[in-house]
């Protein structure tokens, strides 16, 4: 018992430990409207207000939830950015344009991405990511509405400048959804769905034509099963054209947690009592003491072992957890890199090193070419380094790729010799066109150049410093993302 104890009190000690380094920063979801499939997780709103300034303002769940909304509803914002200024789509005929399960993707990088993975570890939160079915149809939803003419315009009349920032928009997302594991995940029995986390298919919190129209079975039309699930409402769809779909009635409940093999046992379903059980108190204990023939003394004994061997269990979990911790910090450090973590302790070994599983080569999306480790790539992004082993990139920088990972990252050396990890979506391969597309200045590619209308400041991707409208973690930009790892499938 004394053994037991030691380790109750030796847990304690260090879980009080590590949340006393991140008291006041980290806030809990439980209970949030807006990522209700996302219970378990914690944000770090001074971290995230880098790159989403309105976290500023959150300081719990419920400010978190009024400036989500808030974030949705300012047509000067979301809106603006990613329909505006990043799809080229009209900004008035897109106000009532919603992309699919834009929510839930925001809700996972916000509790995922780097600003937040100390909080999660702190808390031993288990890693909640997306399904990628939920990421796809996302990015999907991009290029469906880019083809509508009546919100957005047309490739041909967009000069060549928007029409390669509305492209590489629509590629980037597509990449995030598909390469960058530590926020997706194809396990849909442990991943959060859209149609789980967020009602209404996806469209949104009210009634819109977008979620009408998918609904509508007219024409012997497929209807997705979200239409019949009880958190869709279609009553209202018959005023915007679409009576079919208003005629549907919810068949199916939804929950907002997420499937998984350890779901606590306070979710389930209250069972049935036939015997009427419902109306506790003392006369009832007694009479089922009675009616189970155990004496008052049996009944103590039976409470006491039962405490006895409870104690012993929540000893064993302890240590158990204790062992995991240790094996998480030595075995498995690039899941959440230490800042301070030196470049030199990386080690050559083929197939993983201190950082992740590594590999041969790696596709370039911009050239098609293959980068393969010895080789030089020319930045065509900007990227703001925030942890000590990263490199910070500035456009037509020459890097030379030292080690190729499988979540989108590498090991490269600029030409002062100072080795970092980069984001391969902000470098392009020297075997094919460069493309011209970062920050401005005089680039020694032949592409075309991309956006000059920038309408919302630096169109860098950054791993921290931000503001609303700028290209990086606010609109699924390639961030430093310190859980990179732990998604790995």
């Amino acid at each position: 018992m004394f053994g037991i104890a030691l380790a109750l009190g030796l847990s304690m000690a260090i879980s009080a430990k590590a949340q006393g380094a991140l008291d006041g920063q980290c806030v809990s979801l439980q209970g949030s409207v807006q990522c209700p499939s996302f219970q378990d997780a914690y944000i770090n709103p001074q971290n995230l207000s880098s790159a989403w300034p309105w976290f500023a303002s959150v300081t719990n769940v419920t400010t978190f939830d009024q400036q989500f909304a808030a974030y949705f509803t300012d047509p000067n914002r979301f809106l603006a950015e990613k329909l505006g200024r990043q799809l080229a789509c009209n900004r008035t005929a897109a106000l009532n344009t919603t992309l699919q399960y834009e929510r839930t993707i925001l809700c996972g990088q916000f509790s995922q991405i780097s600003y937040s993975a100390q909080c999660n570890v702190a808390n031993r939160a288990d890693p909640i990511m997306v399904c990628q079915d939920t990421c796809l149809t996302y990015s999907a939803a991009q290029s469906e509405i880019v083809q509508n003419p009546a919100i957005c315009t047309p490739d041909a009349n967009l000069t060549t400048a928007r029409n390669t920032t509305r492209y590489n928009t629509l590629q980037r997302d597509y990449v995030t959804c598909t390469d960058w594991t530590s926020l997706v995940s194809t396990n849909n029995q442990t991943c959060v769905e859209g149609d789980a986390n967020e009602g209404n298919c996806g469209f949104g919190p009210g009634i819109s034509n977008q979620l009408c129209a998918a609904c509508d079975p007219s024409g012997n039309r497929t209807v997705p099963a979200c239409c019949y699930a009880n958190n869709t409402a279609l009553s209202g769809c018959a005023s915007y054209g679409h009576p079919g779909a208003a005629a549907i009635l919810p068949t199916t409940s939804v929950g907002t947690a997420m499937a998984s093999p350890t779901a606590s046992s306070s979710s389930s379903a209250p069972s049935s009592n036939p015997s009427g059980a419902g109306s506790a108190g003392t006369d009832q204990a007694g009479s089922s003491s009675e009616g189970t023939g155990l004496s008052r003394g049996g009944l103590a004994g039976l409470i006491v072992g039962v405490i006895i061997g409870a104690l012993v269990l929540g000893g064993l979990a302890v240590f158990a957890l204790l062992g995991r911790k240790r094996r998480n910090e030595s075995g498995a450090a690039g899941v959440y890199p230490d800042p301070n973590r030196p470049i030199s302790g990386v080690t050559t070994s083929s197939g993983t090193d201190g950082r992740g599983t590594t590999v041969a080569s790696a596709r370039d999306q911009y050239t098609g070419q293959e980068i393969f480790p010895g080789e030089d790539v020319i930045a065509v992004y900007p990227y703001n380094a925030s942890l000590n082993d990263e490199l910070t990139l500035e456009p037509d920088q020459r890097i030379t790729i030292v080690r190729l990972y499988d979540d989108g990252w590498a090991l490269g050396r600029a030409a002062d010799g100072q080795e970092g990890a980069l984001p391969l979506v902000c470098v392009s391969s020297t075997k094919g066109e460069i493309p011209r597309i970062g920050g401005g200045s005089s680039g020694t590619g032949t592409g075309t150049g991309t956006e000059t209308e920038n309408e919302s400041g630096n169109e860098a991707f950054t791993s921290g410093a931000s503001v609303d409208g700028a290209v990086t973690a606010d609109e699924g930009g390639f961030t430093s993302d310190a859980s990179r790892v732990q998604g790995r499938r």
